[in-house]
């Protein structure tokens, strides 16, 4: 949705909340009620609201009171927003839901998996905080954060049961190993760990700690490399297949992978021709990528 037809339908929204609902605020003063409803810095569940707004009807009004500052509505999204990545894949998105009514149904019918995946995130402004203070980069819902300790890693990656003993082991292990990451997804956080020196494969797990790809969450969110080459590269590095499995065509993300792993080419998997003429070209591939490469 455009900016331009965010605002056709905010407007709809307006009439149908003055005519089905008896709204008497004004058109100004519906918008700023409407970013109150929003726990989010850049509104990212308004066009969900203006929608479902303009979609009610005399017999199905939508449920958001303009009478409470917009109160429920904000508890009912920031408690969605903050656990939807505990939420089966299929409610994760907010475009399912039809109603705020429907939003605490749905959390409370899955109350228990979501205490038991993630006890330690009963503060919402612990969680906001760690989830600000850890993030290097984010785009189009997908970010990435860098955990600076164990009960870090259990709040962002949802894994409850790294805070024990065998836990601190297992981070400690993993620090060892190289640099851990977490991204948050609408598919569900991973874990990514970057090895401490180039020529050694990295390491992505799901919240169970098996074995995951970023594929499954890359499809959940309109990234490209031009704009989250950051990103991307940070992918590329931790599993150096992706640019082959997706048959990426930016030179970069294959720099990435081949300069942190170039042994992915004995994995039956190969650059285009284009793609090798502008690797074997560039002056940022290193010694060990650029013998493999010629090898081929």
């Amino acid at each position: 949705m455009t900016n331009r037809s965010f605002e056709a339908t905010k407007r709809a929204a307006f009439d149908s909340a003055v005519k089905h609902q008896g709204l008497k605020l004004s058109y100004e003063a519906f918008s700023f009620y409407l970013a109150e409803c929003d726990p989010t810095p850049k509104g990212k569940y308004q066009r969900w609201l203006v929608t479902r707004i303009s979609q009610q009807t005399e017999a199905h009004p939508f449920d958001l009171e303009f009478r409470d500052s917009g109160i429920s509505a904000y508890k009912a999204l920031s408690w969605f927003d903050d656990k939807k990545r505990y939420l089966p894949v299929e409610l994760r998105n907010i475009l399912s839901y039809q109603s705020i009514k429907e939003i605490n149904v749905v959390l409370a019918e899955h109350a228990y998996d979501i205490d038991r995946l993630s006890k330690r995130l009963a503060d919402t402004l612990e969680t906001i905080e760690v989830i600000e203070e850890t993030r290097l980069f984010e785009s189009e819902g997908f970010s990435v954060h860098q955990p600076r300790s164990i009960e870090d890693l259990a709040l962002l990656w949802g894994n409850d049961e790294w805070l024990d003993k065998r836990g601190s082991n297992n981070w400690a292990r993993l620090k060892s190993i190289g640099t851990p990451y977490v991204f948050l997804n609408d598919f569900g956080p991973l874990l990514g760990i970057l090895p401490n020196v180039p020529g050694h494969r990295g390491l992505v797990l799901d919240t169970c700690t098996e074995p995951a790809m970023f594929e499954d969450a890359l499809m959940m969110h309109s990234l490209s490399y031009e704009s989250d080459k950051d990103i991307f590269d940070l992918l590329c590095k931790i599993d150096p297949s992706l640019p082959f499995d997706e048959e990426m065509e930016d030179v970069g993300a294959y720099l990435a992978a081949l300069n942190q792993f170039p042994l992915i080419l004995h994995e039956d998997r190969s650059p285009s021709e284009e793609i090798l003429e502008s690797l074997l070209a560039s002056d940022e591939l290193s010694d060990a990528a650029r013998t493999e490469l010629e090898g081929i």
